[in-house]
Parts: structure tokens; sequence; C-alpha cells
């Protein structure tokens, strides 16, 4: 229940946001695509197009319960568990629904940090997927930031403008041993590099940015 009245209240900020895309968008046909995302810039993310449907992987724990009431109410496929083990019942549910058809999105940096170190379950699921890894992240004009949370979550304000900024595809298939950790240090390069350009390019057109 609490689930659900979260998604309603999510659903009301996130229809108030102007929303400005640029990168690759969404697609409705070639392989699927696996969005990463740092930890705390994840809510700005929902108002990505999903044509194809997303799937996204919530933990087990009690935080992960009400979020993935929330994330269902919001129209998400959700799978519970881990990314971080090949043979994780989270990790094969997450595959199954990415050869299915949809896309998928989840934070990069796993449920303990530390911040913005990119953990090889991204590049694991993507590469028994055959998916595509899209470095993703968000800033907006004006917003609430966690200041005590270990991931500075970042909730923008009614209202708010909001840059979502896509990085290129980066191929994941087949990768295993030193060609999976190579492709970790790009996602993690290119989503840092992303960061700082949504950041200062939101800067430059509105004064400020969080």
């Amino acid at each position: 229940m609490w689930g659900r009245l979260l998604g309603a209240l999510a659903a009301l900020l996130l229809r108030s946001l102007r929303v400005e895309l640029r990168g690759g968008p969404a697609v409705e046909t070639g392989p699927p695509r696996v969005y990463a995302f740092l930890h705390g810039r994840q809510f700005g993310l929902l108002r990505l197009p999903r044509p194809r449907g997303m799937v996204v992987l919530v933990s087990h724990s009690p935080d992960g319960a009400l979020q993935a009431g929330a994330l269902s109410s919001l129209g998400l496929t959700v799978v519970r568990g881990s990314p971080s083990r090949e043979a994780s019942a989270g990790l094969r549910a997450l595959v199954r629904r990415l050869r299915g058809g949809l896309d998928g999105a989840f934070a990069v940096d796993g449920s303990r940090g530390p911040y913005g170190r990119v953990k090889p379950g991204v590049v694991l699921a993507a590469s028994l997927a055959g998916a595509a890894i899209v470095p993703l992240t968000f800033v907006a004009s004006r917003a609430w930031v966690l200041s005590r949370a270990w991931d500075r979550f970042v909730l923008p304000w009614p209202f708010a403008r909001v840059l979502l900024l896509a990085g290129d595809p980066i191929a994941a298939e087949g990768a295993r041993g030193e060609a999976l950790e190579a492709v970790r240090a790009r996602v993690e390069a290119s989503l840092h590099a992303l960061c700082s350009r949504a950041l200062d390019e939101s800067t430059r057109a509105w004064g400020r940015a969080v």
C-alpha cells in the first residue's frame, strides 16, 4: 500500500517537470538497452521514454520492497535480487526480461557504494542478454538533496527544469574476464564524464543546477 501511495505522489511530481532529453533516445527496434545510472540520480530518469517497456532490478531490503511497489505503480517491471553474481536469481530474471524485449535500467554502483564505483553486474547482465549499455544521468534547475544519505539522493522540485542526458551506447555482448573489466571501466568513465557535462551545460543554460 505504501509503495503504491509513494508511486502516486511520484507520478504527480514527474508530470510537473519540464524535461529535455539529449543524446540517444529510447528506441523501439534493435537489441535491448540497459540504461546505467549512479545512485542518487534516478528520480528524473523516470521521465525517460519507454516504448518497449522497462525492467528494473530492486534489492530484497525493506527499502527495496517500498521501492518495488512504487516503481510497479509507475508502469515498470520489477525483479528482486542482486546483479552481482551470474547465478543469482535476480540476474537471471533480469536477463530473461531483456531477452524478451524489454529495456532495462539500474543503479550501477551497487546498493552500498562506494558512490560512483561501477560494479561489474551491469556489464554481466548486458553481456548475457546481448544488450548495449547506455550511460544516463539527470540534473535539475531546483532540487532537494538528501545530504545525509550516502548517495545524496536528488529530488527535483515541482515544475523544475530537468535535463536527461544519455551517452553513446557501449557494446557488452560476450564480455568476460579482462574484456568485462574493460567494459566496466569504460562505463564508469563515461558516466562520470556525462555527469560533469550535464552539470556544466545546465548551469550555463539556467544559471545553476543540482
